[in-house]
């Protein structure tokens, strides 16, 4: 993938760590009740409003600094738990139904959204088995699908996005 990164934009991969409702947290940051919410989790499950935005730059994670936080070495991340609703991963706690999303593979992978944080678990956001957004503990072994940004007026030279045929850029 490294001979197509000049065809990549250099986009903000934003991994929204800020809090919504500490539930509990003290100053210190210690736990004394409950847990820790963060600002995707607070998007997705009570105001039910995406946000495409990047409100810190310690959080926009981007090859330079001209945009972002410059910590990437290629313009390569993970979706938001935000860009995965815009999609069309309803957000559920299973329930068996499927969703009609490109999101749906059948397996479980993983978001670079925060969901909570407890006493002895940290939840993230993932892609469920039926397509849904859902918050899994961490010491789940969920899959990685890196996502990409393709320039204005790169082309695709072949495939369909499948697993067997996947897109082959133009050089």
């Amino acid at each position: 993938m490294t001979g197509i990164t000049s065809k990549l934009e250099d986009t903000i991969w934003c991994n929204d760590r800020t809090i919504s409702a500490k539930r509990g947290w003290d100053s210190t940051g210690d736990l004394s009740i409950s847990h820790l919410y963060y600002a995707p989790r607070n998007r997705a499950y009570s105001v039910h409003i995406p946000n495409l935005s990047c409100t810190s730059k310690n959080d926009a994670f981007t090859v330079s600094n001209e945009n972002g936080n410059k910590k990437l070495q290629y313009p390569v991340a993970l979706l938001t738990s935000d860009e995965m609703i815009l999609a069309g991963a309803d957000l559920v706690g299973g329930g068996g139904t499927e969703y009609k999303s490109y999101l749906n593979s059948g397996a479980i992978y993983w978001s670079l959204s925060p969901s909570y944080f407890a006493t002895s678990t940290a939840n993230e956001f993932a892609v469920g088995l039926n397509g849904s957004a859902e918050s899994y503990d961490t010491k789940f072994s969920g899959g990685l699908r890196p996502s990409v940004v393709l320039k204005i007026g790169a082309e695709i030279e072949s495939g369909d996005g499948t697993v067997n045929s996947p897109y082959v850029i133009k050089n």
